[in-house]
């Protein structure tokens, strides 16, 4: 009876130790699965969801395409022959913040003398010579950045103890 207990009781620790092995080995695996399910399920969505962007893009821009509005009017940039208007504009705008300007010159324009074949977007650019303080010159190079309907980046600004000047790029519709 005693041999009996001993070879049963080495036969459970046996399938103890079985089980402890089997147990190791399944709880690595199920958490291994379930990382290769979370990274797989990760980049799955981030492409579901660049496809779905893409998707959007590409509607929007065959609809654009295929309702034939030009591009630029639906962001309402000017065409070329509205460019003294504009710097008229840029002018007042100066002026409201009180700077005073001294001077510009237009130092490209491609309007007229070089027209696109297809219509395409250009720009002029307008070097404007200033007086004035910082603040108030930056407050107004500002304001004509934000302009509304109007397309005018500052390309760059030179400030000097009396004034300054700043280099302007003025985009148009070239027609």
């Amino acid at each position: 009876m005693i041999i009996i207990r001993e070879n049963i009781l080495e036969s459970m620790a046996k399938y103890k130790l079985l089980w402890q092995k089997v147990r190791k080995h399944t709880s690595f695996f199920l958490i291994l699965t379930f990382l290769i399910f979370l990274v797989f399920g990760s980049v799955f969505y981030w492409l579901c969801f660049k496809i779905n962007s893409w998707q959007a893009e590409k509607a929007y821009w065959e609809g654009l395409l295929f309702s034939g509005i030009n591009p630029g009017e639906s962001i309402g940039i000017p065409t070329a022959d509205k460019l003294p208007e504009i710097i008229e504009l840029c002018q007042d705008c100066l002026i409201k913040n009180r700077v005073e300007i001294a001077s510009f010159n237009v130092e490209k324009f491609t309007g007229i003398t070089e027209p696109a074949d297809s219509g395409g977007l250009d720009y002029a650019n307008l070097r404007i010579y200033f007086l004035g303080k910082w603040q108030e010159i930056e407050t107004g190079l500002n304001e004509l950045e934000h302009m509304d309907k109007l397309a005018i980046h500052v390309q760059e600004v030179i400030l000097k103890p009396e004034g300054g000047e700043a280099l302007l790029q003025i985009y148009f519709l070239n027609n």
